[in-house]
């Protein structure tokens, strides 16, 4: 009876060890941080000059005839400026 119990134990200990390395402490159901995708709650906008679509907060800003114009970067941007005539 001592020996079913002691594999038992040792069993369940091997277990617990083995979750932890996997990195989810042991719990049923938990999940990694990093397998989860990013969120998408960020309001993603449209690059005018070409098309492409990216975030408000990671955009190069531009205010033209008051506009507020979102870039992906400070290319397009200065494209879209000497495609108006504007200059830089």
């Amino acid at each position: 009876m001592i020996k079913i119990l002691l594999l038992f134990a040792l069993g369940y200990f091997a277990w617990r060890a083995i979750k932890k390395i996997s990195g989810d402490g042991g719990r049923i159901g938990a999940s990694r941080k990093n397998d989860s995708p990013p969120a998408m709650d960020a309001d993603m906008v449209q690059d005018p000059q070409c098309g492409v679509y990216v975030t408000r907060e990671g955009s190069v800003r531009a205010e033209i005839d008051g506009r507020k114009l979102f870039f992906c970067s400070r290319e397009c941007k200065e494209k879209y400026l000497a495609g108006r005539g504007a200059g830089k």
